[in-house]
């Protein structure tokens, strides 16, 4: 038997025979094959390909909506994910009646697809913060969250907010020195070693001009202590209307954090390698990345499984044509692949590393999965959604749960998506215990297990069901009858 894979269409055509996948064997006729389940699986079931050969029933792979019920709502503006105790705390703020506001925090936690959310929320600013200058990160050297803000006198705030069951408390606050503060963001990454590193945006006179400071932020049990701010740009970041035209990762093989930038002027993309030390960070050479951008900020990911640093950005060259492009760390600077993937209009997406499954989640409206294959990027599944504003979402990776949480837009709305889930590849012929071997009907074959099909009707797996429903959304097949449905396409 031979199995042939169209890798453009994703469609499977079939020879009679047999083969292998996964070190599993695999054997039928035309339009069916057979596999080892994993999980006991029920005739007619839509099934996926796991990575180790086997199949699963396709599961649900999307959350419902969920969001916090608060006697006082919050706008929220910023979430971060506590792998010690698996809780989410998501940051917003509360108008006071009087003109002014307050932040506040609210615990969230994951289960399955479920969100539950604390009945509390805790004060962490008196005072009215900047809007959307909020940053949530977990410390896993302190096993601590550091909520980091800036107000508008231009300085940044960080409180360490310890959880306890379904809520947080705050220790007391640090406050970056006169003038070191970003007008409108504050962007910070766990460095390791109890460190956090924030960097903010300064305006110098009123040139238009701006300073890039970046801080280190020390905890140590329930307090946090600020380092003096180091200049990265030297006076030179681009304003950027508003929008900070800057980012960090932190490099964990390297242990350096890597800070990209656009320049005033003319749109050039610099980056700069950091090296903590004690409570300050100095930076090398700048290096510049070839390419010019001038929409929104760059966010880039540390790829934990290859050691590469990936951004996904928009070229002003050509916005309907964004770059992946990576770099790797050597010493105090980076350097650059010479030929970065062609990705498509989709602008400045935020990343995050599935450590898991080893690849990368971009979000851009959608989330797409690609893998870092050398100095290129491989690109794999899309998932849609619609629930949750994107453009105020934050992007977090849940080791417990495996999925991908997108948390904290201004209405709080949250949502879970596993993008690790079975990808579709066919309809259960009949049942299957777990450990045992079945058969599964494959593209260009009929499946006789299904029930109230209506003949004719194309019929898709939608992202969020485990079950088939009539239309073309990610169809794979059509009814012939009640019972029975022709596959036409597969996902594997």
């Amino acid at each position: 038997m031979s199995l042939t894979i169209n890798h453009q269409t994703n469609d499977i055509s079939a020879s009679s025979g047999s083969v292998t996948i996964g070190g599993a064997a695999v054997g039928g006729g035309i339009g069916e094959q057979e596999f080892t389940a994993t999980g006991a699986i029920t005739a007619g079931q839509p099934v996926g390909i796991n990575s180790n050969g086997t199949i699963s029933t396709a599961v649900v792979i999307k959350s419902s909506v969920q969001k916090p019920t608060l006697t006082n709502p919050l706008s929220f503006y910023g979430a971060g994910y506590d792998v010690a105790q698996n809780k989410y705390l998501l940051a917003g703020r509360r108008g006071t009646g009087s003109g002014t506001s307050v932040a506040e925090a609210v615990v969230a936690t994951l289960s399955g697809n479920t969100f539950s959310f604390g009945s509390s929320q805790t004060e962490f600013e008196g005072f009215e913060p900047s809007a959307l200058a909020y940053n949530v990160v977990y410390d896993a050297g302190s096993q601590k969250n550091l909520v980091i803000w800036t107000r508008p006198d231009g300085r940044a705030r960080s409180r360490v907010g310890t959880i306890s069951g379904t809520s947080v408390s705050f220790g007391s606050t640090a406050t970056a020195a006169s003038g070191t503060g970003g007008t409108e963001r504050v962007f910070a990454v766990s460095a390791g070693d109890n460190k956090v590193v924030h960097i903010a945006r300064h305006e110098v006179g009123n040139a238009g001009n701006y300073n890039l400071w970046a801080t280190v932020n020390t905890i140590s049990g329930t307090s946090v202590s600020m380092g003096s701010p180091v200049d990265v740009s030297g006076a030179q970041l681009d304003g950027g209307g508003g929008l900070g035209r800057y980012g960090l990762c932190y490099d964990s093989n390297a242990g350096k954090v890597v800070v990209f930038y656009v320049i005033s002027g003319n749109t050039t993309l610099f980056c700069k390698v950091g090296t903590v030390s004690g409570t300050s960070i100095s930076f090398g050479t700048a290096v510049d990345t070839g390419y010019d951008m001038s929409v929104l900020r760059p966010k880039p990911v540390f790829d934990t499984s290859t050691n590469k640093v990936v951004l996904v950005f928009a070229d002003s060259a050509n916005l309907n044509n964004s770059k992946a492009l990576v770099g790797t760390v050597s010493g105090t600077s980076i350097s650059f692949a010479a030929n970065p993937t062609e990705m498509g209009a989709i602008g400045n997406p935020k990343a995050v590393c599935n450590s898991t499954n080893n690849t990368i989640v971009l979000d851009y409206g959608s989330l797409e999965v690609v893998k870092v294959s050398g100095t290129i990027v491989e690109r794999d599944r899309v998932f849609t959604y619609t629930d949750v504003n994107s453009t105020q979402s934050t992007l977090i990776y849940d080791d417990d749960n495996q999925s991908i949480a997108l948390m904290a837009d201004q209405q709080g709305d949250c949502i879970a998506i596993k993008t690790a889930s079975p990808k579709f590849v066919g309809l259960a012929k009949a049942n299957i215990a777990n450990g045992a071997t079945g058969k599964v009907t494959v593209t260009g074959g009929i499946n006789t297990s299904q029930s109230g099909l209506v003949s004719g009707f194309d019929y898709g797996l939608p992202s969020d069901s485990a079950t088939l429903v009539s239309g073309s959304n990610n169809k794979v097949g059509v009814a012939l009858s009640a019972t029975n449905i022709l596959v036409t396409k597969s996902a594997l």
